[in-house]
């Protein structure tokens, strides 16, 4: 499973060891992912290096607070939808 995903993606959510919870971070990183999820070859490269377990994980995380950020969920869940669930045709 862990075949062509990118050397240390999972480590790369990960500040000194664990996950950063610094949220503006946190939203940043789900911004730009999102960004990617807007073109096919974006979708493409994100499947290609296997993310899903890296969002599995990170969707765990926030949902571990006691009050979770509902804008960051959603954002991961949106990611999951676009490159595992659906592709759709390309947002210009």
């Amino acid at each position: 499973d862990k075949d062509d995903m990118y050397p240390g993606l999972a480590m790369k959510c990960r500040v000194g060891g664990k996950p950063s919870e610094s949220d503006e971070l946190r939203k940043m990183l789900y911004e730009a992912i999102l960004l990617l999820c807007r073109t096919r070859i974006g979708r493409d490269f994100l499947r290609k290096k296997k993310i899903y377990p890296v969002l599995r994980e990170v969707h765990k995380f926030e949902n571990s607070f006691q009050v979770p950020i509902e804008e960051h969920i959603e954002a991961l869940e949106i990611i999951v939808e676009q490159t595992i669930l659906l592709d759709e045709p390309d947002v210009d």
